[in-house]
């Protein structure tokens, strides 16, 4: 909801409209009833009077066939509508009772905060004030009646000042209205996640725990029939699978944490490349006959190594799962002169289509075409953007029919001589078979294990 309009359109003529038939039913009478110092005053009344009926109904069948778009076109002609009725009634009746003249001009002054919120607001005291000065001419050229200062002053003053009020007040409730709105989009966009969570569970979770129950318990029930061979097999397999659910846990995760604004970095110094070995071998298991060429400068480096291990992990399966088996995927990383490193990810897919390239950096959002669509937990780009943002750094995007690029800077410290680091046997484990090999992939400089 925006701030030129505090209430919805289509609300504000319905409740305008009735207090339009019931200026028509107590003016009629007192039209009736006055006594008019000229003719030319009596014109003013029944013109206005007219202008009210007709106006009052071409906006309530406006209001009720208004086509998508026209909701301010109406919302503006009901106050024009508003204020050469008042503003006719003024001039008309000013001559019997000044004070009720005066009291007509605040009601300008609340139907453009109510219309228009603050901006309405300021324009409705200028109005008002410039009616005042307009009713108090025609007051004093009907009765010969000079209006005193202290009267410009009172009316004046109430009139600025109960337009700052009625401001603060519209502002308030279009600040209300737009936290109303937020958290509505914010309980829908939970919703949503939570669905889709309900949902991927039952495939991304169900299947290798099933797979793991099997293969335990095949060889709990056939351990002495069963070979060394195959039961190494076998518990590769739960070994497999288990290394997949901790990954998309720790997806989820993230996804949580970036919700609550929690993502944690923890800066340390350590190897680079090592790092990039880590995260080629967890996204070792999408690569189907993938060309990968890695260059990765002998650095150390002082960041969050866990985080980017997720960040060059999630690039790489993406690449792998959108570009056709056999093509080349090309992992970079370098350090710049400004203090960042500069990592990108490129392969030689279809690219995104258009449609696709907002939501494909939403939670579960995933883009058509890739070979694996039903493995993807449509969680990895949105966990990178993520992870780029809490690190300070930034994440672009490159694409077209020749392929797909992402450009991750982050901001670190670099060294060229390697730091002492610590064991890394939880950061992932070592490269199983689907894993990169950096020797054979393109790696500059020895990587560290």
């Amino acid at each position: 909801m925006s701030a030129s309009a505090p209430m919805q359109p289509l609300r504000v003529e319905q409740v305008v409209t009735y207090l339009r038939v019931f200026g028509l039913v107590a003016g009629l009478p007192a039209i009736l009833l006055a006594s008019f110092p000229t003719a030319a005053r009596l014109q003013v009344a029944w013109g206005t009077h007219l202008v009210l009926l007709l106006g009052t109904v071409a906006l309530a069948l406006w209001r009720h066939h208004v086509r998508p778009g026209d909701e301010k076109a109406l919302l503006v002609a009901g106050f024009v509508l508003n204020s050469l009725v008042i503003a006719g009634y003024v001039v008309a009746f000013t001559h019997l009772q000044p004070n009720v003249a005066w009291a007509m001009v605040f009601t300008l002054l609340a139907d453009a905060a109510l219309r228009f919120g603050v901006r309405g607001a300021v324009t409705g005291t200028v109005l008002a004030a410039l009616l005042f000065l307009v009713q108090t001419q025609a007051h004093e050229a009907a009765t010969g009646v000079a209006t005193p200062p202290a009267a410009y002053v009172f009316v004046l003053g109430t009139l600025a000042g109960a337009g700052g009020i009625l401001a603060v007040f519209t502002l308030t409730l279009e600040r209300q209205a737009r936290m109303a709105q937020q958290q509505a989009l914010a309980l829908a966009d939970a919703s949503r996640v939570r669905d889709r969570m309900l949902a991927m569970s039952s495939h991304e979770f169900r299947g290798p725990l099933a797979a793991m129950m099997l293969a335990s318990e095949t060889v709990r029930a056939n351990l002495e029939r069963l070979g060394p061979e195959r039961s190494a097999a076998l518990l590769g397999e739960v070994d497999r699978h288990g290394r997949n659910l901790g990954r998309l846990v720790d997806d989820l995760v993230m996804v949580a944490q970036a919700r609550s604004e929690a993502i944690e970095v923890r800066p340390r110094w350590d190897d680079l490349q090592a790092s990039v070995q880590v995260a080629l071998a967890a996204a070792g298991r999408h690569r189907d006959g993938h060309l990968l060429t890695v260059s990765v400068e002998p650095l150390s480096g002082e960041l969050d190594h866990e985080r980017f291990q997720q960040i060059v992990r999630n690039l790489v399966e993406n690449a792998f799962k959108y570009s056709p088996p056999g093509s080349r995927v090309v992992v970079l990383l370098a350090a710049r002169r400004d203090g960042r490193l500069e990592l990108r990810v490129g392969d030689d897919g279809p690219g995104i289509p258009t449609a696709d390239r907002e939501r494909v950096f939403e939670p579960f959002g995933r883009r058509r075409g890739g070979k694996e669509h039903s493995d993807s937990s449509g969680l990895g780009l949105y966990v990178v953007q993520q992870i780029v943002a809490a690190m300070g750094g930034s994440l672009d995007l490159h694409t077209s029919s020749a392929g797909t690029e992402f450009v991750v800077l982050l901001p670190a410290q670099v060294s060229d001589a390697l730091q002492a680091v610590p064991d890394k046997s939880d950061s992932g484990g070592p490269p199983h078979n689907g894993g990169a090999d950096p020797e054979r992939s393109g790696a500059t400089g020895a990587v560290r294990r």
